[in-house]
């Protein structure tokens, strides 16, 4: 296993959120002052800043490589909403050292501990599918390294090991089912000679992100595209792939290879429109052919004969009749932002599909287009049909889709939320639980957390907090506008209870008779039932400012409040007084644990506050997590010695010792963590967090 040390100190830079707008592939900054001061810095010592662009930490961190083959060791390319780059990826590979601290690198190794649940739940984008000609067969990739299989169709899927976290973008397969490729960002490009079963990275000679990979049937032609113009080929069976002079700099979304293997096209923002003839050595640039106002192309799709074509983008769908020289505009009842285009041999049935949702089928070679039912708002970025042109997928956010009747009807394989999840609870025995996040969703597991399924909230407002009896059918959940939800089956229907309050309620909490139980929230909420949450009442806790959190001893009298201005109250009265037990201390407590004892405890905050109390709350000590990013949840096995962390930016901490010493663990992802559930023996755990983020533990004690 290779390390890489790095040894500079920057400030922070932190270009990695994801934009949801009308192009999936576009990123955007947090904090651009930082940003700036950063790159002084590195022009300041000299780093080439081209090679740049990934998020900071405030200490040093030594990061895996990995042992898949050569790979970058930090986050992806950067792209303004505009389309053009920022920076590049750092290039840290074995043999080449030294380059930074400071920096966070999210190397391509996958935690040892946590991993996304198996599906049918999917967490994330899934940018692209690709099936066999006999329909049953078929690989599709997505976030964080996602790549899924099916045997049958789409039926039954499974993941396989990509050997990469970098977002893969496409995905091909050769006729024969056995040779394929991926390709992502940081100029990930994997691949297999065994479908899939086992995958390995391919040097690429550059840190572009590549949005599509295309091969020639015969597999001695392939072609690659992404920012900055970025073309690269693989000819003859050739050791690597080699960077093309596309004449371009700008973003390249879609390519295209004629069966032979000579005439392919590229497509992609601004208006370009790229053509070559003698397999991708050189290029023409034919974009003077296109119509007025169809400038942001995403796919390209051309038949056999190499003459009639399609391209379709954010401004709907052109076609082209003479090998792409020029290019027509295709009217549709509407304007509808596409992403993928792909057509039957016979150049007459064909579909696209694009954002919230749209899918669009013609059966006379795009003269005319119709609008399909997909059942989904989400956003869909690929398709792919079979040759009888019944069956057909596409893929998209968190979900594959399947319709096996020409698209007149569409039905989920695959699914999954976008949504934030803000909590995680299981009943005792490990299998049964529930998440509750943005946008009203809750969703449960029978087995595990390996698969989840959606149950209705009947709202639409953000859940926060989730907690339930410990028989696993009478659950309470809180949210905004004073929401609590009630379930006494386990979650199959909710009910509304009324709280009293129109304020942000933040979590919830019961005694184990079910009966008694508190709500926390905004501007120092705190309300307390007797009877099962049937009334509220609104109690006082003499501080002002934000709770986050409540956790009371199951015998009802100790209880903890965790909030703003870095408050950890404490009741030994069932609440009917609190007292402050933590003196000043900079920052907002997020979280409160305490152990079945109700002497042993954790609050953790922002700016990587952990505190520890051994006394039930009266006394605090400060102990150091290592980091200064935000701490959003905390949880500890039984014994009170193997504990998790978890919070901004993706970051998980684990301790072995009590919380004495923490040590931060790779977990594959930059988004925000929210919360951590733990089984009271500690083998199994939950975490949950931004965009619809769960990781499922496994073997989590030494």
């Amino acid at each position: 296993m290779s390390t890489v040390r790095q040894t500079l100190k920057l400030c922070d830079l932190y270009f990695v959120q994801p934009v949801n707008n009308d192009s999936p592939h576009h990123y955007r900054t947090r904090n651009w002052k930082t940003a700036l001061i950063g790159i002084v810095l590195l022009q300041f010592f000299s780093i080439d800043i081209s090679r740049i662009a990934v998020a900071a930490e405030h200490q040093d961190q030594t990061s895996n490589v990995g042992d898949c083959g050569p790979e970058l060791a930090s986050y992806s390319d950067t792209e303004l909403d505009s389309g053009s780059a920022i920076s590049k990826s750092v290039t840290i590979t074995p043999g080449n050292v030294r380059v930074s601290t400071h920096i966070e690198t999210g190397a391509d190794k996958a935690s040892e501990n946590w991993f996304p649940p198996d599906l049918p739940y999917l967490s994330g984008q899934i940018s692209d599918v690709h099936f066999d000609a006999d329909g049953q067969r078929g690989w599709a990739v997505g976030e964080n390294g996602t790549i899924i299989h099916t045997t049958d169709g789409g039926t039954n899927w499974l993941r396989q090991d990509s050997c990469t976290l970098s977002n893969l973008s496409s995905v091909h397969f050769l006729p024969d089912g056995h040779a394929g490729w991926a390709a992502g960002t940081r100029g990930t490009i994997v691949t297999t000679n065994d479908g899939g079963k086992s995958w390995k990275r391919q040097e690429t000679e550059t840190a572009a992100y590549l949005t599509d990979i295309l091969f020639s049937p015969d597999g001695l032609v392939g072609l690659a595209v992404g920012s900055k113009g970025t073309i690269l080929r693989w000819a003859d069976s050739g050791s690597s792939w080699k960077l093309q002079t596309s004449g371009t700099v700008k973003f390249l979304f879609g390519v295209h290879i004629d069966p032979r293997g000579k005439l392919s096209w590229a497509v992609g923002d601004k208006g370009a429109v790229l053509q070559t003839d003698d397999g991708g050595l050189t290029w023409a640039d034919l974009s003077d052919g296109l119509p007025d106002g169809k400038n942001r192309l995403r796919d390209v799709f051309f038949i056999a004969n190499g003459s009639t074509g399609w391209a379709v983008g954010l401004d709907g769908i052109i076609q082209s009749t003479d090998g792409g020289r020029t290019w027509q505009s295709r009217r549709l009842d509407e304007k509808v932002p596409l992403q993928s285009v792909y057509f039957l041999s016979d150049g007459k049935t064909g579909w696209a599909v694009g954002n919230r949702g749209n899918i669009l089928k013609t059966t006379d070679g795009g003269e005319n287009w119709a609008s399909q039912n997909s059942n989904t708002a989400n956003y869909l970025f690929g398709v792919h049909l079979h040759p009888d042109g019944k069956t057909g997928w596409a893929v998209g956010e968190g979900e594959v889709l399947r319709s096996d009747d020409g698209g007149a009807s569409w039905h989920r394989q695959t699914r999954g939320t976008f949504a934030d999840l803000n909590d995680v609870e299981f009943h005792i025995g490990g299998n049964i639980g529930w998440i509750v996040g943005d946008r009203g969703t809750i969703l449960s597991t029978r087995d595990g957390g390996k698969i989840w399924q959606q149950q209705h909230s009947g709202i639409s407002g953000n859940l926060r907090g989730v907690h339930f009896h410990s028989r696993g059918m009478l659950g309470w959940a809180v949210g905004d506008q004073g929401t609590i939800l009630q379930t006494i089956d386990g979650g199959q229907t909710w009910a509304p209870q009324l709280s009293g309050t129109k304020l942000t309620l933040f979590d919830v909490h019961f005694l184990p008779s079910g009966e008694v139980g508190w709500a926390v929230g905004d501007l120092s909420t705190l309300l307390k039932t007797e009877n099962g949450g049937r009334t509220w009442e609104i109690r006082q806790s003499g501080w002002p400012d934000l709770f986050t959190s409540v956790q009371f001893h199951d015998a009802g009298e100790l209880g903890w409040i965790t909030g703003a201005a870095a408050k950890v109250l404490r009741s030994d009265n069932g609440g009917a007084t609190w007292t402050r037990e933590i003196g000043e201390v900079f920052g907002h407590f997020r979280d409160v644990y305490f152990l079945p004892d109700g002497e042993t405890g954790w609050a953790v905050g922002n700016r990587g506050l952990i505190f520890y109390s051994s006394d039930g709350g009266q006394s605090w000590e400060s102990r150091p997590s290592g980091t200064d990013l935000d701490i959003n949840g905390v949880r500890f096995e039984v014994n009170g010695q193997i504990g998790w962390a978890v919070g901004e930016r993706g970051i998980i901490l684990s301790t072995e010792d009590g919380g004495k010493n923490w040590e931060r663990k790779p977990s594959g992802s930059f988004k925000e963590l929210n919360r951590v559930y733990l089984q009271p023996d500690g083998t199994l755990g939950w975490i949950v967090g931004e965009d619809g983020t769960i990781l499922l533990g496994r073997g989590l004690k030494p």
